[in-house]
């Protein structure tokens, strides 16, 4: 995917990959564990298997750069984006189990918490510019931003769904009948302005106006 996406916005892709620390047992003890900051043949050796894992997956990547960084990954992930003023950082979307929840958190969520770059977790087999599109909004201006930044990075015919989710809108008597109307009148004129804004040649945009958990309905 990130081949298919430097191709259609002309950025330059870097490779990068954190080695994180390794913990040894202190006086072989093994309740007090040590990090153990990974040395420069660890370092060469991970940069070997990328480089032969990219020329597998993708043949025309051997002018991709690849840098290997010690420590803790997702910190190391989102200030060496920040380093490069990358565009979008991209990763794979890992499956973790309930223990690597508790313990280290989700990847993801973790990066979008330490940095200011858009993230997209790819799924396995993913090697085409998004043609379907889900575009959580809450009508503000901050999310017309992040819709901008969204249709800079799917295909130019994409199907995009502008959602937004509401609170509970009980139709029982007309103070809350009056209520919920009024609601959805503003979030139509706000969804007809925002599609004004992001218009282009072929896209299609359809609004969805949902009620309930955000995160659920989304």
């Amino acid at each position: 995917l990130a081949q298919v996406m430097a191709e259609y916005t002309k950025a330059d892709v870097h490779v990068f990959s954190a080695l994180g620390a390794l913990a040894t047992s202190l006086y072989a003890f093994d309740g007090l564990p040590m990090p153990d900051v990974p040395d420069d043949t660890l370092r060469h050796e991970r940069e070997t298997t990328l480089r032969t894992q990219l020329r597998r997956l993708v043949p025309s990547s051997d002018a991709w750069p690849i840098t290997v960084h010690g420590g803790e990954s997702t910190r190391e992930i989102v200030d060496f984006a920040a380093t490069l003023d990358a565009l979008v950082i991209l990763t794979g979307r890992g499956r973790h189990g309930v223990m690597e929840r508790i313990v280290g958190g989700e990847t993801v969520l973790r990066m979008l918490q330490l940095g200011d770059r858009p993230i997209l977790a790819v799924e396995p087999g993913m090697t085409w510019l998004p043609r379907r599109v889900v575009i959580a909004t809450d009508l503000s201006e901050y999310s017309w931003y992040a819709a901008e930044v969204a249709l800079s990075l799917i295909a130019p015919d994409a199907r995009v769904f502008l959602v937004n989710v509401g609170p509970p809108l009980a139709q029982d008597g007309d103070v809350l009948k009056a209520r919920a109307e009024s609601y959805r009148a503003q979030a139509q004129a706000r969804f007809s302005a925002m599609r004004q804004s992001l218009a282009r040649a072929e896209i299609q945009f359809e609004d969805v106006l949902l009620t309930g958990d955000v995160a659920s309905e989304l």
